[in-house]
């Protein structure tokens, strides 16, 4: 009776929707029938049926001093399958497998985490399909199992398209980690993947795989003395963070095991940006989840960091080194949309380079290159860390001030307007060096409008007057037409 048992759990771990209907109807019968010798044999046609089709690998495992050559995965699962409770199928089972066996690395003490290397990683390829005999079922079987591995590579790369590149939320950290957990999630069904971060930005975007960090108050006792990089094993659900357990809940979980791993920022001092926590099914063992978590957490990192140099590639201008007009027109609109929510201030501030035309006519455009390089490091030099300065065109330049009202921006402005950029050219050039100004036009939210397009109308008009008063100086909106001069020392300074 223990043996019936045995395969019957092991026919309930086979991919059923992977059988013809034929032999899921002969599994269906003998699993109703009494004697446990018919649904063995039907047991073995089935995984008979799998191995012919691809879809099971043998799988290997080291740090052992036995070897296991019935144990196999299920083809783009985590399912670990031992066949060794069929018996004598042992033969059968080695004539049908001629290729070698997808082994773990020296580090795997299971075959579970061999599995994800494959679906996340850029793992070896799968192993060929043994040759079979020519004829009418050969063929067929050769051309299904060609098409399931081409199916999983196809579906693989469109899920990998998930994250997109270039995405502007270059600054949102939890946007591009909630979407890479998402992407993991695609290939893992049965386990679920929850992040939380040391710090969190204002993110105009709702996740769905971050939890926030916990207050003190409400903090697991675990947590609370964890040291960094310290890795943990949490057996119980209600030992979890209460969002943690909430996000579960409602997920539909009830008993899970939890594997703690740090999440290593990508950045080059490697430090920790918070915790990856990875639930399983209760009966995982602690040792394998927590190698599989250490996996996915390295691959999170690695991701996130290639997706990084990619949006620093994407929206940063070439010639200077700062943000491009791509990332103006998509980050404006976000940080517009945040203040709206919050309720905080934000300032436009839009820069023209004073006679630009005439140094590129006088000297060059080769020196026009160097002075808009220099210029847009030093003006970038002269804001604060949260501002974010951008080339929007030839010599124009634009700056998004987050959390700044109408004082604020004039004391952001003080230090930037009537200084000359001074540049030292190279001697090669014969110039020497060049001083060159910038005329500004500053508008605030909400005081000076609501849209992106009547604030950049109106810093605009700024701009212009601020040329037309004597340039090297900036025109600060007020209300209703009126502005601020802004303008070098000694010069007027007034309400127009």
């Amino acid at each position: 009776m223990s043996a019936t048992i045995d395969i019957r759990g092991l026919v309930g771990q086979l991919p059923w929707e992977r059988l013809g209907v034929e032999t899921r109807r002969r599994l269906e019968t003998a699993l109703s029938h009494p004697e446990s010798e018919e649904l063995v044999a039907n047991a073995r046609a089935a995984v008979a049926e799998l191995l012919s089709a691809g879809h099971l690998v043998r799988v290997a495992l080291s740090g052992r001093t036995s070897t296991r050559p019935d144990l196999f995965l299920v083809r783009d699962t985590n399912r670990l399958l031992d066949l060794g409770e069929l018996g004598h199928q042992k033969a059968t089972l080695e004539r049908r497998t001629e290729s070698p066996p997808l082994r773990a690395s020296h580090r795997t003490a299971s075959a579970v985490d061999s599995q994800p290397s494959a679906a996340v990683t850029h793992a070896a390829a799968p192993a060929p399909a043994p040759e079979r005999a020519a004829g009418p079922a050969g063929a067929s079987a050769s051309v299904q199992a060609t098409t399931a591995r081409l199916d999983a590579v196809l579906e693989a790369m469109e899920r990998a398209q998930q994250l997109a590149l270039g995405d502007p939320r270059v600054n949102e950290q939890q946007v591009l980690i909630d979407r890479i957990l998402g992407l993991l999630h695609g290939y893992a069904p049965n386990l679920r993947l929850y992040a939380q971060l040391a710090r969190v930005q204002a993110g105009h975007e709702a996740t769905s795989f971050l939890v926030p960090p916990p207050l003190l108050d409400n903090m697991p006792f675990w947590l609370r003395y964890r040291r960094p990089g310290q890795s943990l094993w949490v057996p119980d659900l209600g030992e979890l963070p209460r969002s943690l357990q909430t996000a579960l809940v409602a997920d539909g979980a009830q008993a899970v095991v939890t594997a703690v791993v740090p999440l290593l920022s990508p950045s080059d001092d490697k430090e920790e940006a918070g915790l990856l926590y990875v639930c399983g099914p209760a009966d995982w063992p602690a040792a394998d989840l927590l190698r599989l978590a250490h996996r996915l957490s390295a691959f999170v990192s690695r991701r996130w960091r290639c997706q990084r140099d990619v949006n620093l590639r994407v929206l940063t201008d070439s010639l200077t080194g700062i943000h491009n007009r791509a990332f103006f027109d998509s980050q404006f609109p976000l940080e517009l949309e945040r203040a709206t929510r919050t309720g905080s201030p934000l300032a436009l501030v839009i820069g023209d380079l004073d006679s630009f035309k005439t140094v590129n006519d006088d000297h060059g455009h080769q020196c026009g290159d160097v002075v808009l390089r220099v210029v847009a490091q030093q003006l970038q030099s002269r804001l604060r860390r949260i501002d974010h300065v951008c080339r929007i065109g030839g010599e124009e330049f634009a700056c998004l001030l987050p959390a700044t009202a109408l004082e604020e921006a004039r004391e952001v402005l003080s230090r930037v307007v009537g200084r000359p950029f001074r540049v030292s050219l190279p001697p090669d050039m014969g110039v020497g060096v060049l001083e060159v100004t910038m005329s500004y036009g500053a508008v605030t939210f909400p005081d000076a409008g609501k849209s992106c397009s009547e604030l950049h109308r109106k810093a605009d008009s700024m701009l212009y007057q601020a040329k037309e008063l004597g340039r090297n100086r900036c025109c600060l909106w007020i209300a209703d037409g009126r502005h601020q001069l802004l303008a070098p020392p000694g010069a007027d300074s007034s309400r127009a």
